[in-house]
Parts: structure tokens; sequence; C-alpha cells
């Protein structure tokens, strides 16, 4: 499990990199960075990603009161998890082997997200402030724990519903 754990810290780590790579501010897009979001970074070990700890850091927001221009690879890999998701609740599979499946299911969507990443600027700062939390729910389904991975399922589908509220 901890060999799981330090590759995909790894992977991500790497993902996150590459997908910061050309990431300028996009012209009249003012970004909301605090001062102290620098040093959050620092304590991720991941560049350009918000300290998990702070809620402020991960809450989405909206581009003045319009949603985010999202790459087409983004909504296509959410809309392929939504549908992952959508399958297992309604198939009521009530068993680890069926959530380690849809975890490796939604962890390859996710992976593909980070690599097919174009977006720059503060709208791609907004899809990581989106979805990071979702490193922990796919980790969830990893685990052994069947009451865990019960109690996580809805939680997964509200949060990749949520998705058309920031970016379209």
């Amino acid at each position: 499990m901890q060999k799981i754990k330090i590759v995909l810290f790894f992977f991500l780590a790497i993902a996150f990199v590459a997908c910061d790579t050309n990431n300028s501010a996009e012209p009249g897009v003012e970004t909301e960075s605090a001062p102290e979001s620098k040093e959050s970074n620092k304590s991720t070990m991941i560049p350009g990603a918000p300290d998990l700890g702070s809620p402020a850091a991960a809450a989405v927001k909206l581009d003045n009161g319009k949603k985010w221009k999202a790459n087409v690879e983004t909504t296509e890999g959410i809309n392929k998890m939504m549908t992952s998701v959508k399958k297992a609740i309604v198939s009521e599979t009530a068993n680890i082997d069926a959530y380690r499946k849809l975890g490796a299911s939604l962890q390859q969507d996710f992976n593909e997200i980070f690599q097919k990443c174009t977006m720059t600027g503060e709208a791609h700062d907004q899809l990581h402030n989106y979805l990071l939390p979702m490193v922990d729910m796919v980790k969830t389904f990893e685990q052994k724990d069947l009451a865990s991975c019960e109690k996580m399922l809805p939680q997964m589908k509200e949060h990749l519903g949520s998705y058309y509220a920031y970016f379209e």
C-alpha cells in the first residue's frame, strides 16, 4: 500500500509539473493568489498546487461570476469519470473488488486529464483546485474498507457533478 502511495505521489508531482510548464497568466484575468500560497506550495512539494490543508486554497472560484473555459480533453475525462461512478451506483455492487476496479478506472481517467492538460493561467489554477480533492477520493477506492468505499461513492458523484458549475 505504501508503494502505491509513493508511486501515485510521484506521478502526480510529474503531472503537475508537466501541466504547469506553460502556465502564464491569461490576459484580462486577475489572479487571486494570496501571499501565503507560495509558502503553502512548499508544504505540498508539488509546484503550483495549493495546500490541501487550507479550505480556502482548494476552493474553486468563478471567473468574475462566469464559468472557466476548460479544454475538451478535461471535460471528456470528467464525463468518463461521471459515467463510471453512475454505473457503479446503478449496479449497487457492494464488494471490494468492484470498488477497486472503479478506483483503477477513475485513476486512469484522472491521469489522462493531467496528461492532456493544456489550460493556462487562472483557469488552470482553478481546475487544479477542483481536481485536487479527488486525489484522496480516488485513493479511497483502492482501500480494503468496503464501508469507506460505499460512503465515498455518492461524495465522488456530487463532486464530479459540480464540474459544470465552474467550467464549460
